[in-house]
C-alpha cells in the first residue's frame, strides 16, 4: 500500500472517530457538521489515492525506467509524479527533470489526436486523457490519466488552482525523496522552487522541499470542497457519456456543408447592412442621365436637412465579393 493511501485512511478514520465522539459528547450540530464535511473531503481524497494506486504499481516500474520509452509513457511518467492533471508545458518540465531525458511540448500535444483512435483499437493498462470542461468537451491544452476517476478529470475554477497545488506538494516528495535517498536532482530542485513561487510562495527561494509541500498542503482542503461541489453535477453528467468519450470528452461541433453556407450568407446580408450605411443618401427629388435614361440620386441642397437613409440593404445588391 502506498504511502499515500495510509496517510488518506488514517486521517479518513480520525475524522470519522473525532465526528462519532462529538455526537456522542453533544458537542452541537455545528461541530458535528463541520467535522462531517472534513470527513467527506479526506474521503474523496481517500478514493483518488486508492484510484491511483490500483494502476500505479502495474505501469511504475515500466514508466520509471522508461528511456527514451514511447511518447506516452513519458507524459504519463510525470502524470505519475504530479498525480494531478497539467499543462503540456509542465508535463514536458516535470519529466525533464526527473528522468534526464527530452519531452517535447508540441509531442505532447499529438496526444490528443493519437490517444482517442489507439483507445479504440487496442487495451492498455493506461491512457494519456483529456480534462472534461463544463459542456463535457475536452479542456483546451489539460491532461490527466485513464486511471483516475471522473472527479479528478472534470475541471473547475478551483479546481485548477487545486491541481496547480497538488502537483507541487507531489514533486516537493519526489525531490525530497530523492535527497534523502542521496539522488537529488538541482533541476528538480530548481523546477519545484519555480513552480511554487508561480503560485504566490513568496519565500520558496529558501524553502525546503519538505516546507514547499506542507505550504501547498495547507492551501488545499478549502480548494478541494469548492471544487467538489462545482463539479458534482458534471461528473454525473459524464458519467452517462461511452467510456471513450469520459476519457476524451464529446467530439467538438463540426458545421455541416448547409450551416456553412447559411453563416456566410448572414455574414455577407450584415456587410451588406453595414456598407448602406455610408452609402451616398439618395433625396426626395433624383435627376435621369440624358444618355442612357438611367436614373441617379441627387445630392441635397447645403441648406437641407441631412437624410437618414435606409439601414437595410437593396434589393439585390451584392457587397462585390
Amino acid at each position: 500500500m502506498s504511502d499515500e493511501v495510509k496517510a488518506r485512511e488514517e486521517e479518513l478514520i480520525q475524522l470519522l472517530t473525532a465526528t462519532r465522539l462529538a455526537l456522542e459528547e453533544g458537542n452541537g450540530t455545528p461541530k458535528v457538521h463541520r467535522l462531517r464535511n472534513q470527513a467527506e473531503q479526506a474521503f474523496a481524497q481517500w478514493r483518488i489515492a486508492t484510484s491511483v494506486a490500483a494502476h500505479q504499481e502495474t505501469v511504475r516500474s515500466k514508466e520509471l525506467r522508461a528511456q527514451p520509452g514511447t511518447l506516452r509513457e513519458k507524459a504519463h511518467a510525470a502524470l505519475l509524479i504530479l498525480k494531478a492533471p497539467a499543462h503540456p508545458s509542465v508535463l514536458c518540465r516535470v519529466y525533464e527533470a526527473f528522468h534526464r531525458d527530452t519531452l517535447l511540448i508540441r509531442q505532447v500535444s499529438r496526444l490528443r489526436r493519437e490517444e482517442p483512435l489507439l483507445y479504440q483499437s487496442s487495451d492498455r493498462p493506461f491512457f494519456v486523457c483529456s480534462v472534461l470542461g463544463p459542456d463535457l468537451q475536452p479542456a483546451r491544452a489539460l491532461y490527466a490519466s485513464s486511471t483516475w476517476p471522473l472527479e479528478r478529470r472534470v475541471v473547475t475554477e478551483p479546481g485548477l488552482k487545486l491541481w496547480e497545488l497538488e502537483g507541487i506538494a507531489h514533486v516537493a516528495d519526489a525531490v525530497q525523496a530523492g535527497i534523502d535517498a542521496g539522488e537529488g536532482s538541482p533541476e528538480a530542485l530548481q523546477l519545484l522552487r519555480e513552480m511554487a513561487r508561480s503560485a504566490g510562495m513568496d519565500f520558496a527561494r529558501t524553502m525546503s522541499p519538505e516546507r514547499i509541500g506542507a505550504q501547498a498542503r495547507l492551501r488545499m482542503p478549502a480548494l478541494l470542497a469548492r471544487h467538489q461541489n462545482q463539479c458534482t453535477e458534471f461528473v454525473a453528467r459524464a458519467s452517462d457519456l461511452e467510456p471513450s468519450e469520459q476519457l476524451f470528452g464529446i467530439p467538438l461541433v463540426r458545421l455541416t456543408a448547409d450551416q456553412k453556407a447559411a453563416r456566410l450568407l448572414k455574414m455577407a446580408r450584415d456587410a451588406d447592412a453595414r456598407v448602406a450605411t455610408v452609402d451616398v443618401p439618395a433625396s426626395s427629388q433624383s435627376t435621369t442621365e440624358p444618355e442612357s435614361g438611367t436614373t441617379r440620386a441627387a445630392l441635397p441642397p447645403p441648406s437641407a436637412e441631412p437624410h437618414t437613409p435606409d439601414a437595410s440593404p437593396e434589393p439585390g445588391r451584392t457587397t462585390g465579393r
